[in-house]
């Protein structure tokens, strides 16, 4: 606050020391004159010495024009124009018009651009006034379409997209496009597309999975992770079961997880493959002329078993033979034919027969004769017929033949397998006897013996 009265009061000591000291001064001016321009007034200028100043003498200001003549058009009046040569001010010289000549000078111009859709269009324009002849036009040709290839439809993983040549001006489709095959799912199986959240660890009740997401879309893809093992209760020794002809055995164990009962596989016992303990079954097959009948009996090792085997067989039945006239017979029930053999030798034991087999059309028929080759011996239980086997010839699965005229002799056939002779049939009669060898294989000799005299003649069918 003090300091505000001291400088009032320095500013009025001021005042009243100008005022004594102006009231002693007499003014001289010095003079300034100032110009008019095209838009200001000019002055005179007075200024004393003291400070002290004023203006006088004003004048109006003024244009400084130069003439300059504006030639008519065909559409616009001629006319005289002022142009201020200070400032460049313009103005139109009144009473200085001159008509319009009404004289165009035409040129062609485009008033409208063609386009790829649309024609464009040319007039008629003045070219010094620009006005347009309405009169007349042409019509200028549409432009060919740009195109360039663009995506239509954008393809995703599992829908395709299309994409065609468009015309990148008015977006014309040249075409119906070509489809784009859809992408398929991109599932990289990494940390960035892992969804933890969604994903299942696994137990040892279920497997579990990672589940990855396809970096296009939504769709998920699991990557299953095995069940991991049962854990064994302490202590448990587990339920040992033996294995069977087609079962594995095992022990199991409770898991002391999850409480379920589990057999690990390392203590797995294979299944022996070995079927016994044969039960018999209500499946009896009929013998046939071709195959033997027979019982069918099941493995009782395992109740689950369905092995089976062949037991208590029953004796084929007879061929029912056909003697044909190309020297071969045939069952008339199963197809079966028999054809030619020759043998080489035909001995008798303890006997004078002399003469060899000969081949006949139906067969070898040996015939025995004391006399004379080719006359029927008389058989006597005493003296058996014993036919053997040349090497390279078989007689294995044949059939032996015996032909009579006296049907009440009883003949029995044996075999020599292996240096053993075994009994084939007995009992046999009748005037033509088959006796079939389907029974035996390695045959090294044939023996018939009757058990009364008898004329037979004997062929032997393979």
């Amino acid at each position: 606050m003090r300091k505000r009265i001291i400088v009032m009061i320095f500013a009025i000591l001021a005042v009243v020391i100008f005022a004594i000291s102006c009231g002693k001064h007499k003014h001289s001016y010095t003079e300034e004159v100032v110009p008019p321009t095209c838009t200001e007034r000019g002055y005179t200028k007075y200024t004393c010495e003291c400070g002290d100043e004023y203006l006088d003498n004003f004048v109006d200001p003024a244009h400084t024009f130069t003439e300059e003549a504006v030639a008519p058009t065909c559409g616009d009046k001629g006319y005289t124009n002022l142009k201020c040569s200070v400032c460049g001010y313009t103005e139109k010289k009144e009473g200085s018009e001159v008509a319009a000549t009404g004289n165009h000078t035409w040129e062609w111009v485009v008033g409208r651009e063609a386009t790829c859709t649309k024609e464009g269009i040319s007039r008629q324009q003045c070219t010094v006034c620009k006005q347009f002849n309405g009169q007349v036009s042409q019509k200028i040709a549409k432009k060919d379409h740009e195109f360039e290839e663009k995506i239509i439809k954008e393809p995703t993983c599992t829908e395709s997209g299309t994409k065609a040549e468009v015309c990148k001006i008015c977006g014309t489709k040249n075409g119906n496009g070509v489809t784009i095959d859809a992408l398929g799912h991109d599932i990289p199986h990494d940390e960035a597309h892992y969804v933890e959240a969604e994903s299942l660890a696994p137990s040892c009740k279920e497997q579990g999975y990672k589940l990855y997401r396809c970096s296009r879309c939504d769709y998920t893809e699991k990557d299953y992770e095995d069940i991991v093992p049962h854990t064994k209760q302490e202590g448990d020794l587990g339920n040992t079961v033996d294995p069977t002809c087609i079962t594995d055995g095992y022990t199991e164990y409770t898991c002391s997880v999850c409480g379920q009962t589990f057999r690990p596989d390392g203590e797995k016992v294979p299944a022996t493959g070995v079927h016994g303990g044969w039960i018999v079954t209500d499946e009896v097959v009929a013998p046939t002329c071709s195959e033997e009948g027979y019982t069918v009996y099941r493995c009782g090792y395992d109740q689950n078993c369905t092995e089976t085997t062949h037991k208590d067989f029953i004796e084929r039945t007879a061929h029912s033979f056909v003697d044909e006239d190309s020297g071969i017979i045939c069952c008339t029930e199963c197809g079966h034919e028999y054809s030619d053999i020759m043998y080489e030798k035909v001995t008798i034991p303890g006997g004078d027969i002399t003469g060899d087999p000969t081949l006949g059309e139906s067969g070898i028929t040996v015939d025995i004769s004391g006399e004379k080759p080719g006359t029927p011996i008389t058989l006597t239980g005493t003296t058996p017929l014993e036919i053997a086997i040349p090497e390279g010839k078989s007689a294995d699965e044949g059939i032996v033949r015996i032909t009579t005229d006296d049907d009440t002799v009883n003949y029995t056939v044996e075999i020599q397998v292996d240096g053993n002779w075994t009994e084939v049939k007995s009992g046999l009669s009748g005037s033509d006897i088959f006796v079939d060898l389907y029974k035996y294989t390695n045959i090294t000799a044939i023996r018939v013996t009757a058990d009364a005299a008898a004329d037979a003649t004997i062929t032997i069918y393979a």
